[in-house]
């Protein structure tokens, strides 16, 4: 939490990015990047059940 700066909170902490939050009412949004793997996953799955749908 103290530690390792991170790129999507522009070179903050974790800890650093919290307090932050809390000092304010409206706290700055850190968005998550997109996990391509995990969603080529869920694509995957989503084919599989089509494709079982058609079978029936």
């Amino acid at each position: 939490m103290n530690e390792y700066p991170q790129e999507r909170f522009h070179g903050l902490t974790a800890s650093e990015v919290r307090e932050a939050a809390k000092a304010t009412d409206e706290p700055v949004l850190y968005p998550i990047k997109e996990n391509k793997r995990i969603k080529k996953y869920w694509e995957g799955i989503d084919k599989k059940k089509a494709s079982l749908i058609k079978c029936y």
